[in-house]
């Protein structure tokens, strides 16, 4: 063991010590969340609830039933954990950290040049047809959705990230909160979603 690891613990703990108290100053509706996954930034999140979503803006939500199933049986989503609603999906998996990037109203095209919503592009790369392991992977096929009362895109722009893109929609009443980073190891993406924002 080297010497500078009990320091570099302690280091790690009053870090996280002092995260929980300025998660605490966000009131008692709040809830911590560590995000160690690649779909977004690995780091320290506040969840609030949702008042007005916007677009744009991080959240925490449930997808439809069939995508947790299958995201849980293929390791895509973990299995749900834990007591608190935010920490749980009916179906069984673990809610999703994502960007709202279209709401109703909104028309998200999926084609050979990406992701596109209302005709700005957000996302140049090809939905991916297989995962990591070379299974195929379910995915919603090119075309063009135009939202409804209650619809929200999830997005991630993580290569292999399981979001609206595989599954569609998922609906206004499965998220569970919106997301503030307090702190992450890298910058959260910016791309062209500040100016989805509407």
């Amino acid at each position: 063991m080297r010497k500078s690891e009990p320091r570099e613990r302690r280091l790690i703990g009053a870090v996280i010590a002092a995260m929980l108290i300025v998660a605490a100053s966000f009131g008692l509706s709040s809830v911590v969340k560590l995000n160690l996954t690649a779909s977004m930034p690995v780091g320290v999140y506040i969840l609030q609830p949702t008042k007005a979503l916007r677009r744009g803006a991080i959240v925490i939500a449930c997808p439809p039933a069939d995508a947790q199933r299958v995201g849980v049986r293929n390791g895509y989503l973990a299995p749900a954990r834990g007591i608190l609603p935010a920490s749980r999906c009916d179906a069984g998996s673990a809610p999703l950290l994502k960007y709202a990037i279209a709401l109703a109203g909104d028309v998200v095209e999926l084609n050979d040049r990406g992701l596109e919503v209302d005709g700005q592009l957000v996302d140049a790369h090809k939905i991916a047809r297989v995962d990591r392991n070379g299974r195929a992977l379910p995915s919603m096929p090119d075309g063009t959705y135009h939202l409804g009362a209650g619809d929200v895109w999830l997005y991630s722009p993580a290569a292999h990230s399981w979001d609206s893109r595989y599954f569609g929609p998922t609906k206004l009443s499965d998220v569970l909160g919106t997301a503030t980073a307090l702190w992450t190891t890298r910058p959260l993406s910016v791309l062209s979603i500040r100016r989805l924002g509407k």
